[in-house]
């Protein structure tokens, strides 16, 4: 059987022989692993192998977020959302953190501990103070946004995507919002990254 030149129709009929054949099929992923260890000198290494630890092994949800940041992102979010959505409509009430009824930093604290197990301080100037601030271009699920609301101070609450946030309003309790309205807009502190 020809295969260089050959037409389309040429290469189909390889590749269906290919196909069929147990043998043939089984012998392509040897001789493709192979070619790559010859090729790219990888079995001629003489280099000693790293050592390997515990601590050392990356885990498969590291794995997984390096090869689709986009993918571990958006599973995240559907999880924060999730959680976000059993609290919606919960009353606000100062140093609240339950159903019951929460603030904002403890509302933050409570979701963020639920769902991704990150333990924060209390209180709102405390969480200004956690983690790493981020420019609002790079904000992911999960960052905390915070804002200066004159004649109340400080407000956090829990970036998800596209500008939406959650956060335990004073007056209308735990709602979705966006940093694209005019209120939040003007009142935009920064934000930071808790992990």
């Amino acid at each position: 059987m020809q295969i260089r030149g050959a037409d389309h129709a040429g290469r189909s009929r390889a590749a269906l022989l290919l196909c069929r054949n147990p043998l043939a099929r089984a012998a392509v992923p040897l001789l493709a692993t192979a070619l790559c260890l010859g090729a790219f000198g990888c079995g001629r290494s003489t280099a000693p192998p790293l050592p390997v630890s515990p601590a050392s092994e990356i885990s498969k949800q590291s794995v997984r977020e390096a090869a689709a940041p986009e993918t571990a992102l958006l599973r995240r979010e559907r999880i924060l959302r999730a959680e976000i959505e059993r609290w919606r409509g919960t009353p606000y009430c100062w140093g609240g953190q339950s159903l019951a009824c929460a603030d904002c930093s403890g509302f933050v604290r409570a979701v963020l501990g639920a769902t991704l197990g990150v333990r924060l301080p209390r209180t709102t100037a405390e969480l200004a103070r956690s983690g790493r601030g981020i420019d609002v271009s790079r904000l992911r699920p999960g960052d905390l946004v915070f804002f200066r609301i004159p004649g109340k101070g400080r407000h956090v609450g829990l970036y998800l995507r596209a500008g939406e946030f959650a956060h335990a309003s004073s007056s209308r309790g735990v709602r979705l919002s966006n940093l694209a309205e005019r209120y939040w807009r003007k009142r935009y502190a920064g934000a930071r990254r808790v992990r």
